[in-house]
């Protein structure tokens, strides 16, 4: 019988897994436009504890 404890691990293991699979299945675009998005995150709470570094900055993308 399992504890819970393997329980929690065996589902976030299984999670884990099915999102590699995602990734691995998306577009180069795709995992681009997820990492710009990820960089805006990052840059607004960079910004709120101190002033940014030149390097700290979202990268601009083009429209097609």
């Amino acid at each position: 019988m399992k504890t819970r404890l393997e329980e929690t691990l065996g589902r976030l293991r299984s999670g884990k897994r099915e999102l590699r699979r995602i990734r691995a299945d998306m577009s180069l675009p795709e995992k681009v436009r997820q990492v710009v998005e990820l960089q805006k995150v990052a840059v607004t709470t960079i910004r709120r504890r101190r002033p940014l570094r030149d390097i700290e900055r979202v990268w601009p993308l083009r429209q097609r």
